[in-house]
């Protein structure tokens, strides 16, 4: 940008970026830039890890979207490497290598994405993302079934009453119960 547009341009696209940046993040987060292009993000109080992908989809989408720069509309690129505190890790220098290497993975499989430094709570993540998206137009194509169950008196065999539960029809995965999708619906601001 700097070298295209100028100095001047350059600043001006940082600035937007760093607005761009408070808007997708909660109060309490702490947004810093640590150089050139680079920014990070430290959440605190967040009780379920994978929560972090969904901020992450929030901030690539948010920085993706184009940019007014002197009357030009210009559009950047985002990837993100998320890395979780543990009580194993105790430096913050740890926490920024481990994102960083997060960071080179989500790049290298095609950018725009985000990845986290470890494996198993990245799956968690873009699985939470993916069905959290999905739920969110579940709706209007009519994915969401009511089932209706008897409750049926043992001693009687008479029915006495009927429970409704819903079920999510998923496009590719089949038939999923509450338990998959319902965590995810209360977490947002579906319920």
């Amino acid at each position: 940008m700097n070298d295209t547009r100028g100095h001047t341009a350059g600043d001006k696209l940082l600035q937007a970026v760093a607005l761009r940046l408070r808007c997708a993040t909660r109060e309490t987060d702490f947004v810093a830039r640590l150089g050139g292009d680079e920014f990070a993000i430290l959440q605190a109080d967040v009780v379920d890890p994978a929560l972090g992908g969904a901020l992450a989809t929030n901030v690539i989408n948010a920085l993706s979207a184009p940019y007014d720069i002197d009357g030009d509309q210009l559009r950047i690129g985002a990837s993100a490497g998320i890395s979780v505190f543990s009580v194993g890790v105790v430096a913050p220098d740890t926490l920024l290598v481990q994102a960083d290497q997060a960071l080179y993975h989500a790049k290298n499989e095609g950018r725009g994405q985000f990845r986290f430094h470890s494996a198993e709570l990245d799956l968690e993540a873009r699985e939470y993302v993916a069905l959290s998206d999905g739920l969110r137009t579940a709706l209007e194509r009519d994915e969401l079934e009511l089932y209706y169950q008897s409750q049926v008196d043992l001693s009687t065999g008479r029915i006495v009453g009927m429970e409704a539960l819903i079920r999510w029809n998923h496009p590719t995965r089949g038939l999923l119960l509450p338990a998959v999708f319902l965590p995810i619906a209360e977490k947002s601001s579906m319920s």
